[in-house]
């Protein structure tokens, strides 16, 4: 098995902790798209992992009052401001990677919220999940998406930028987007429901001033990717997806 370098990571996200009250990539827009797709598959007792700071635990709890929800994330840091919210019924700092962190069949749905990128060998750990799930119970997958065309030549560039992207917290050192075939080979213990992808994943609306470098990538990976996906051969163009699987 090919596992994540966790001290990178932990080391990454420490950097990030340091800085904030609260860690939330994702967009509301995102946030109201990914809920119409996922309410009907929530059940009542959820595994939020990879949870950070408890943010999509939070707007759970809005759809979905009477629900019991625990939470996991590898970073000390984030997972003391998680519990701090008062969110989870209960919150552990630990790693998914690791089997039995978890009970059997424990699970109605569980949740990974921009979380598998940041393993290489994601199969071992949704075979975590799929063991930690109640027969029935669903596995959510919100994720980059590798298939995307945009996606991958922005990959590309943040690799050959290295020590800029590292030094400006851009990306962890694990991550890697993962392309939709990789997602359902990884799933084949399990009945796929639906994939999708979602129009984007940004944590705020891009404005091309103030002028920065970063901030000029990014603006123009957005007019692209709104390009791309219009394409008629593009089947997945979203930068995120959606994938929603069922234990057998």
């Amino acid at each position: 098995m090919n596992t994540q370098d966790v001290k990178s990571e932990i080391k990454f996200f420490d950097q990030i902790a340091n800085k904030i009250d609260y860690y939330d990539t994702i967009s509301e827009k995102d946030y109201k798209q990914i809920f119409d797709k996922i309410k009907p598959y929530l059940g009542k007792n959820i595994l939020d992992a990879g949870c950070a700071t408890g943010d999509f635990a939070r707007r759970i709890k809005k759809i979905k009052a009477n629900i019991k929800i625990s939470g996991i994330d590898l970073n000390k840091k984030l997972i003391k401001l998680a519990a701090s919210f008062r969110i989870y019924n209960k919150v552990i700092c630990g790693n998914i990677e690791n089997e039995t962190i978890f009970k059997k069949n424990e699970f109605d749905t569980i949740i990974c919220l921009s979380l598998l990128h940041h393993f290489p060998d994601i199969k071992y750990v949704i075979g975590n999940c799929r063991r930690w799930l109640k027969p029935k119970g669903h596995l959510i997958i919100i994720d980059p998406n590798g298939s995307n065309l945009i996606l991958k030549i922005s990959y590309t560039i943040r690799l050959l930028m290295g020590k800029f992207v590292r030094d400006n917290n851009c990306a962890s050192p694990n991550e890697s987007h993962k392309p939709v075939g990789t997602f359902v080979k990884a799933l084949s213990d399990f009945e796929v429901v639906k994939i999708e992808s979602l129009e984007d994943n940004l944590p705020q609306p891009i404005k091309f001033l103030p002028f920065s470098f970063m901030n000029t990538l990014v603006y123009a990976r957005k007019k692209l990717l709104d390009i791309y996906k219009k394409l008629p051969f593009v089947k997945y163009g979203g930068s995120g997806l959606i994938i929603v699987a069922r234990k057998n």
